[in-house]
C-alpha cells in the first residue's frame, strides 16, 4: 500500500492510521512467512481476503481456493470471471470501468477528497464484507457448499492438467509440431 501504488493515495502518511492498527491485540500481523506457512493458514482459514482497488489477476485467491477457502474479493479486474458471488467466494461491489478497472484509479491521487473518498469505500466494503461472512458462517450447509466448490473452480479452471495441456498446445504450435 501507499504512494507507490497506482490506486492509493499519493500522501505517504495517509495510511499510518492502518498501520498502527496492526498492532492491536486481536490482529495477527505476519508480514512474511514461508509458503508452506502460508498455504497452511489458507486452509484453516475461514475466507481469504483480495479487497483490492487494482489487482490484475488475483494469484493469491488462485492459491486460497486450491486450499478449500473462498475468498471475499472486490468485483474487479480479473477476479469476478473466476469467483462466482455466493458460491465460490464473495465479490463485492466496486465500480468499475467497462474493462474492469476501479473508476476512480485515474483521479489525481494527491488530493484530500481523493484520500476521503478512499477512506469510505474502505470503511463501505469492510462494513460488506462482514456482513455478507457472517452471513456465511451462519449457514454451516452453504459455507461447507461454498469451500467444496471454490477448490472445484481451482481445479477445473487452473489445474496442472489443463495448465499443462494449454502450454504444450501452445508450444507444439509454435514450433511448427501441430497446427494453431
Amino acid at each position: 500500500c501507499g504512494a507507490g501504488v497506482w490506486t492509493d493515495p499519493a500522501n505517504p502518511a495517509f495510511f499510518e492510521p492502518y498501520k498502527r492498527g496492526l498492532a492491536s491485540p486481536n490482529i495477527t500481523w505476519r508480514p512474511r512467512l514461508p509458503n508452506a506457512e502460508v498455504l497452511a493458514l489458507m486452509r484453516r482459514a475461514h475466507f481469504s481476503i483480495l479487497t483490492t482497488f487494482g489487482d490484475t489477476f488475483g494469484y493469491s485467491a488462485i492459491e486460497s481456493m486450491a486450499n478449500y477457502t473462498p475468498v471475499i474479493a472486490t468485483a474487479q479486474g480479473a477476479l469476478p470471471e473466476f469467483i462466482e458471488d455466493g458460491v465460490s467466494g464473495v465479490l463485492l461491489d466496486l465500480p468499475t470501468n467497462p474493462r474492469g478497472e476501479w473508476i476512480y484509479s485515474s483521479s489525481n491521487r494527491a488530493e484530500a477528497r481523493f484520500e476521503t473518498m478512499f477512506t469510505d469505500e474502505i470503511e463501505r466494503l469492510a462494513e460488506l464484507a462482514l456482513e455478507k461472512a457472517l452471513r456465511l458462517v451462519s449457514s454451516p450447509q452453504a459455507y461447507r457448499s461454498m469451500r467444496w466448490r471454490a477448490r472445484q473452480v481451482a481445479e477445473t479452471l487452473f489445474g496442472h492438467v489443463e495448465a499443462r495441456r494449454y502450454w504444450d498446445d501452445l508450444y507444439e504450435s509454435s514450433v511448427g509440431l501441430r497446427s494453431a
